[in-house]
């Protein structure tokens, strides 16, 4: 599905017109952040048998199968240690963490209040605060500061109707990862003006080149205040199971419980049951799983094919996409995938999707959870048609 528009209804028919290409034959599509892989073999074999039975096509409780928070529970601990995992009412499962970002902002926020999203940010989040009656205030990330969340920018964003603030990690759509010292610089921010974080990181097992994944909650002063988003869609590859976690303290979570309840209800059972299997068979590093491997490749091989036709490629660190500047090559990021799908047969996303407002023209995303026959196609097309040289006066 296209993403609601983020800035207007041009965006909009941007996506449209994206995401239709993308399943015409004969395009490779890079624009949406679609996994070509099966899912966990051990979420699968697990759901197939509960299809099978009773008891598990039925609700489970609305907070979530306890087979599930369980899962939750020792896969947090295994991975961030026994000081991160959630406590008693403290895991809620929602049916994708899209609905747990919605569930989230009516349970906590009030109409009126002002959530700072740093953006190019993820298209869901500003429609939501909306919807909610809240004020999205839009911070921009920077390019040439790496896409870091700067403590400066933040605060000249805060007034005295701020509440809360979406921290993205790893960020969709620039690929980077949060250090400690930027995560305890935001979470100094929050301290002080006793703001809500909201911690989007799906893409938490997705990275590499040595960056590993920090949580906000576990920085000092931070597990009060803050709720994590988990996504097994993102996790395992299987994004239409619609299978998310929001974790946080019993006081936010029974309300957002409170909101789930009157939204979805529940995740579907049978797939909360292959979730936890998938969860508790995944390995402790993060690295050793194909599916990142192969996203790390994916960028090497990207990376070459545009840089060798002249652009300019911010370097992920982690998560499901990498970004090109197209400022090198003299045309605008919008007449970039244009001449890209026209005559690459390539399809890819402007960036302009994801601001609100004020957006860097200059900015392409391509997905990286493809195939690598997809991928070594895509970079075998961007060779061959995409040397700009001879195509500026078309765009002149």
């Amino acid at each position: 599905a296209c993403p609601p528009a983020a800035s207007g209804s041009q965006a909009a028919e941007v996506w449209a017109k994206l995401t239709a290409l993308g399943a015409t034959p004969g395009y490779v599509d890079l624009g949406q952040g679609k996994p070509e892989f099966a899912p966990s073999a051990a979420a699968v074999s697990v759901a197939q048998v509960a299809l099978n039975e009773a008891v598990p096509s039925q609700y489970s409780p609305v907070a979530g199968s306890p087979v599930l928070i369980s899962a939750v529970r020792r896969f947090v601990e295994r991975i961030h240690g026994a000081a991160a995992a959630p406590g008693e009412g403290e895991c809620a499962i929602t049916a994708s963490a899209t609905e747990g970002l919605f569930s989230s902002f009516f349970a906590t926020l009030e109409p009126g209040d002002e959530v700072i999203v740093p953006e190019p940010a993820f298209p869901w989040y500003m429609p939501q605060l909306r919807l909610a009656g809240c004020v999205p205030v839009p911070v921009h990330l920077k390019a040439s500061e790496g896409f870091e969340l700067r403590a400066d920018a933040l605060q000249a964003a805060i007034t005295p109707k701020t509440r809360g603030l979406i921290v993205n990690t790893p960020h969709n759509p620039t690929g980077h990862v949060m250090g400690v010292a930027e995560l305890e610089s935001v979470a100094a921010v929050c301290r002080e003006h006793n703001l809500l974080a909201f911690a989007d990181e799906v893409y938490e097992r997705q990275t590499w080149g040595g960056h590993q994944h920090r949580r906000l909650a576990d920085i000092e002063g931070m597990r009060e205040r803050t709720l994590t988003f988990g996504s097994a869609g993102k996790l395992f590859c299987c994004t239409g199971w619609r299978v998310g976690w929001v974790l946080g303290p019993a006081s936010l979570i029974s309300a957002v419980i409170r909101i789930h309840s009157y939204t979805t209800y529940c995740a579907p059972t049978p797939l909360q049951l292959g979730v936890a299997a998938a969860l508790d068979a995944a390995p402790d590093d993060p690295s050793k799983e194909p599916f990142t491997q192969q996203l790390q490749e994916n960028a090497a091989t990207l990376t070459a094919a545009l840089e060798a036709t002249g652009g300019k490629v911010l370097q992920p660190q982690g998560g499901y996409f990498l970004v090109l500047d197209t400022g090198p090559l003299g045309i605008s990021a919008a007449e970039y995938v244009d001449i890209l799908a026209d005559e690459a047969k390539v399809v890819a996303a402007p960036m302009t999707s994801f601001y609100s407002d004020d957006p860097d023209p200059n900015l392409v995303r391509f997905t990286l959870c493809k195939t690598r026959e997809t991928v070594l196609e895509a970079a075998a097309r961007i060779r061959a048609h995409m040397d700009m040289s001879g195509k500026r006066a078309r765009t002149a």
